[in-house]
């Protein structure tokens, strides 16, 4: 099995926007569960792949769109033989500020979440789709001056459509309600320990927590 290669495309310089066309080269690849605070669009171009999202599983063939907003886990698997391209699109948590007040919890959040993910666009979509693409690809290509500007530009125009359509939602609906300072320990706790063996006991005790008190949420 070939070990993931270049999914996170190397960064010349520092861009709100990130775009890269993946190749699986019909190399077996499988890319373990992560998640990252950036919203990332993907755009089949060819082949097929299978996704995990939120614990959910789906297959992508072409002409199909994923949107995975910031907080999402997911992972995918390329299968061998078939020859998979895949267009990834990605704005940074810089031009995301909203997502971050609304997802602050890594795994907690799969359970918050519960809007569509995979999109399945008709054909004058498609067309529209791959128009957006063509043109961020040969700014990438040319490097011509100013072109990370217009690739910004291309991106925003390419993310209005799809908000204009309903294949994305731009400001990722209410942010996650205060939930106390307590229970956001606990909740922190559990995600970076959830490895382990632990119980509610164990949490109260490591948060210096009466178990009572620990036990109410």
């Amino acid at each position: 099995m070939a070990r993931f290669e270049n999914w996170e495309a190397q960064k010349e310089k520092r861009m709100q926007v990130e775009f890269f066309i993946h190749d699986s080269g019909a190399r077996e690849i499988a890319v373990e569960e992560h998640w990252h605070d950036c919203m990332e669009i993907q755009y089949l171009l060819e082949g097929e792949s299978l996704h995990v999202i939120n614990g959910r599983s789906c297959r992508i063939g072409a002409g199909q769109l994923l949107v995975l907003n910031p907080g999402n886990v997911h992972g995918s698997f390329y299968a061998a033989g078939i020859h998979t391209k895949t267009a990834v699109l990605k704005f940074d948590e810089a031009s995301l500020e909203q997502f971050r007040k609304a997802r602050r919890f890594r795994y907690l959040d799969r359970f918050m979440q519960n809007k569509e993910t995979v999109w399945h666009p008709d054909a004058a979509q498609r067309e529209k789709i791959r128009a957006f693409l063509d043109q961020l690809q040969a700014e990438k290509g040319e490097k011509g001056r100013g072109y990370e500007l217009i690739m910004q530009g291309i991106a925003l125009q390419f993310a209005g459509y799809l908000v204009r359509e309903g294949m994305l939602d731009w400001h990722g609906g209410e942010p996650t309600a205060d939930i106390g300072p307590d229970l956001e320990r606990i909740v922190h706790y559990i995600e970076e320990n959830y490895m382990q063996d632990i119980n509610l006991e164990k949490v109260a005790e490591e948060l210096h927590m009466n178990y009572s008190y620990a036990s109410r949420y």
